[in-house]
């Protein structure tokens, strides 16, 4: 998608279709489709604006099984009629207050709630990093490498929370994160993971938030949920210096690959990249520690936070 494009886009209003065609090079929000961009149905599909309007379907659809008029709803909550109708049709973006406020009305015991709150997280997440989030239920196995952190699907809320805090500070991440934490249980995809070293070292958010992130990961591990290897911090490969990416592998549709960059992301479709990546996965494994190896690292490591944070706390009293 060329500058207009996006200028046009980031300019319409919330209720205009997406200006993106399909079978278009494109470049926008830090995603490039590969050779010819085969998946921007696909990004248009994943466009804020729909995530609102699918919302604000489902808010109509608990009105009407409530029994309740527009008109009921606005008076009940506070907001005008027109303000209501707008939320509806995902012509405005519902604040949380509102979703409590229906809530309570609809009486839909969390689950309201529930979807304003994964609904806010899309909307705040950039179009190349929600393009591979959805990738992932659909997936039959999923491959990780993160060279600097723990693979967000698998980080617990004081983790992503102390990532978010020193990264995105003063915004206000918890949709983010209570998305991100919850990503894992909708995964039905063989897992496996790599990891430098250093980042089982790399205390974020304190020793008890490691210890808590580390014990979370081995029980993960135990129940045979995730396979994770380590890279050794002395390995004579210099695989690891080439940054994130994770593979896809499909039942019904082929391969994909996800890389990462400093303001985005690469969807990947060509299969000459994803050979490239195959191999690059392929070293790292060879190099990495065996999965057992690897869990008695964690377990160390987690141990290690857990002593510096028992000898901590007698200070602190």
């Amino acid at each position: 998608m060329g500058h207009s494009a996006a200028v046009a886009m980031s300019s319409m209003p919330l209720d205009s279709p997406c200006p993106v065609k399909a079978n278009t090079d494109c470049t926008e929000s830090g995603v490039h489709c590969v050779k010819t961009c085969t998946r921007v149905r696909q990004m248009c599909q994943s466009c804020p604006v729909n995530d609102w309007k699918e919302f604000g379907s489902y808010l109509r659809d608990c009105r009407l099984q409530a029994g309740l008029t527009i008109d009921q709803v606005a008076s009940s909550v506070g907001l005008s009629s027109s303000l209501v109708g707008k939320v509806e049709r995902g012509e405005r973006v519902c604040q949380r207050s509102t979703a409590r406020a229906l809530e309570d009305l609809y009486g839909t015991s969390g689950a309201l709630l529930d979807r304003w709150t994964r609904t806010q997280a899309r909307s705040n997440d950039p179009t190349w990093s929600r393009q591979a989030t959805e990738c992932e239920p659909k997936a039959s196995d999923i491959k990780q490498f993160h060279a600097m952190l723990l693979p967000g699907v698998l980080q617990t809320a004081a983790y992503a929370r102390a990532t978010f805090h020193d990264g995105r500070p003063g915004e206000d991440m918890e949709s983010v994160i209570s998305a991100r934490c919850s990503r894992l249980a909708a995964l039905t995809a063989t897992l496996s993971f790599v990891v430098p070293e250093h980042v089982l070292r790399t205390r974020v958010g304190g020793a008890q938030v490691m210890s808590e992130q580390l014990n979370h990961i081995v029980k993960l591990i135990e129940a045979e949920r995730i396979v994770l290897q380590v890279l050794p911090a002395e390995t004579p490969t210099l695989a690891g210096l080439a940054g994130h990416f994770r593979l896809f592998s499909f039942k019904d549709r082929l391969p994909m690959a996800y890389a990462e960059h400093v303001s985005g992301g690469v969807l990947i479709d060509d299969p000459s990249e994803l050979h490239r990546l195959g191999v690059l996965w392929g070293t790292l494994t060879a190099f990495a520690y065996d999965p057992s190896r690897s869990t008695e690292m964690i377990r160390e490591a987690e141990r290690e936070y857990r002593l510096a944070e028992e000898q901590l706390q007698p200070t602190l009293r």
